[in-house]
């Protein structure tokens, strides 16, 4: 059985696989992990990952089970010859392997749901180290286990994400709650985290900075990451909810409209919740209907609008008009127009979204035409120019934004300002 211990719980996380060290596949299963524990009152102090290789991977158990109290596997339980996860663990242990009983009829349910044969392989994925404790797989095949070596508690599971999440909360969490919290209750971890856009990491750091957080909020930490094109500020405290929630609201007066989405939203998921968009509970009289018109970024805002549940409550649709021939065919932007000020242009962005406007009928229309290179920029527009409007029955305002970085940076930022200028026409702001 695993320990039951009563001191600070240090965690670590070790991920088997070649195509992880050598960068094929992100590796987005310690994050969720990471995350998880971190919530349940482990300090996650390491994060390992190494290739298929013996070796490596017992070199990498041993170090883990001598600096940690829990230490957490995902990869290699499947059926193939570079699948040595278990193999390296009964040789750590030196007990041999046993088929798992259950684990064996849950392989043979399955093959026999899609009509295929089981052959030693597929068996494989049900052999757990002698003394090891079975953790079902829900949705396939590879069974899980836990174990304990010295003072630690081992938790190996499947790489799968699908299968590593499902099993991690169905079987993983209960067990670490049953044996590691059963006799105290960890200081609970609450976190807050705001999405900005607009203002540079250091220019945030410096504005919360002067709010004095640690001061007048005991016990609250500041973190910061940035996803292009955004900074992620994050405050995490264990326990001092109240102090976050204060801290929370002191952040969002301060930096106000550069706050484009908050905790788990999207700047799209965020979008549908501000007052006056269709179906949000409690919103102004005077919804909101939107339409897009995109050169440069080719769909790119629709699809992140659209990839929200909901956006059919007020998203009527999108134009990609990338030739100057559908800017005029589609939206009715005039040669004239065309010929005077260029694709790239204020002139040619408004009548984009009025046109666009018009076309759906829709009350609030968002247009962006740019340079995303690497090629077609000059000395007046160079790459990562672009141009957008806003546009409603009564008014129209353009915005000029000079992005910079490669095609995918330029496209990714116009999205982002897509949505922020989305949101504050709708908003009034």
């Amino acid at each position: 059985m695993p320990p039951k211990i009563k001191q600070v719980f240090k965690a670590e996380i070790l991920t088997i696989g070649s195509e992880i060290t050598r960068g094929r596949i992100v590796n987005t299963n310690s994050a969720f992990i990471s995350k998880a524990l971190s919530h349940l009152g482990f300090d996650v102090e390491f994060h390992t990952a190494c290739p298929d290789a013996r070796k490596t991977m017992r070199q990498a158990m041993v170090l883990a089970a001598k600096r940690s109290h829990l230490v957490v596997i995902t990869g290699g339980l499947g059926p193939t010859e570079d699948d040595l996860t278990t193999e390296v663990i009964t040789e750590m242990l030196g007990n041999g392997a046993v088929y798992c009983k259950s684990a064996v009829d849950r392989v043979l349910q399955i093959l026999k749901d899609s009509k295929k044969v089981a052959t030693p392989a597929h068996l494989r994925m049900a052999s757990l180290p002698k003394g090891a404790t079975h953790l079902h797989n829900a949705t396939g095949m590879a069974a899980g286990y836990y174990f304990r070596y010295n003072r630690c508690v081992f938790a190996v599971m499947p790489g799968v994400p699908r299968e590593m999440k499902a099993m991690f909360e169905g079987e993983v969490v209960p067990m670490l709650r049953q044996h590691f919290f059963k006799l105290r209750s960890p200081a609970p971890y609450f976190a807050k985290t705001f999405r900005v856009l607009g203002i540079a990491e250091s220019q945030v750091s410096r504005a919360v900075r002067g709010l004095k957080l640690p001061e007048k909020f005991p016990g609250v930490e500041v973190a910061y990451q940035v996803p292009f094109p955004y900074v992620l500020l994050v405050l995490e405290t264990k326990g001092d909810e109240q102090n976050l929630k204060a801290a929370s609201t002191a952040v969002r007066n301060l930096l106000g409209q550069a706050i484009v989405a908050e905790d788990n939203e999207t700047p799209a998921s965020h979008l549908q919740k501000v007052p006056g968009t269709p179906g949000t509970p409690g919103t102004k009289i005077g919804h909101h209907t939107i339409a897009v018109a995109e050169s440069c970024t080719g769909g790119m805002l629709a699809a992140e609008i659209t990839a929200e549940a909901g956006a059919s409550k007020y998203f009527l649709g999108g134009v990609v008009c990338y030739s100057n021939e559908s800017k005029v065919r589609d939206l009715a932007v005039s040669e004239e127009i065309l010929r005077q000020h260029g694709a790239v242009s204020q002139a040619t962005a408004c009548a984009m979204a009025q046109g666009v406007r018009r076309r759906f009928s829709a009350d609030l229309a968002l247009a962006i035409t740019g340079i995303a290179g690497p090629e077609g920029g000059s000395a007046e527009k160079p790459v990562g120019t672009v141009w957008m409007a806003v546009a409603t029955a009564t008014t129209i305002n353009a915005h000029h934004f000079l992005f910079k970085g490669d095609r995918e940076m330029v496209r990714q930022a116009a999205v982002a300002w897509g949505l922020r200028l989305l949101r504050d026409g709708v908003t009034g702001g």
